[in-house]
């Protein structure tokens, strides 16, 4: 343990980047039993290079760099689908709405008529019908 803690040491390590790339290769390697291609074949092995690569990299300004511009498009994808997830398990008990001033989402109960929702980020009210 102690030996891999020192090569370890000194560089960059697994980030939400690499984490993605591999969940991918994974993907795309059961695919790939499925339709025994051999193009899909070397983009997992690819995939799977780029990972270890980005992971035993030294330079870590890059790989930061590299992580947070990924970050930038993955974080609204990934919560979209988190808000989403939400309003498929509270289906039965609320409902969602989005401010049309600051696209906040807003959960109300349902069942509760024509009710005064507030923004509770902008403090604008509207009406909605649960």
């Amino acid at each position: 343990m102690n030996r891999l803690r020192n090569f370890m040491q000194g560089r960059y390590g697994t980030d939400r980047l690499n984490q993605t790339i591999m969940a991918l290769s994974i993907i795309l390697l059961v695919f790939q039993f499925f339709f025994k291609s051999t193009l899909l074949y070397y983009l997992v092995l690819a995939l799977i290079i780029l990972t270890y690569y980005r992971c035993f990299s030294k330079n870590f300004q890059k790989r930061y760099a590299e992580n947070q511009k990924f970050l930038l498009y993955w974080n609204p994808i990934e919560k979209w689908f988190r808000i989403k997830w939400k309003q498929i398990k509270d289906f039965r008990t609320h409902r969602y709405f989005k401010c049309t001033q600051c696209k906040q989402y807003i959960r109300v109960p349902r069942k509760k008529g024509t009710i005064q929702v507030r923004c509770p980020k902008c403090s604008y009210s509207f009406q909605a019908r649960t």
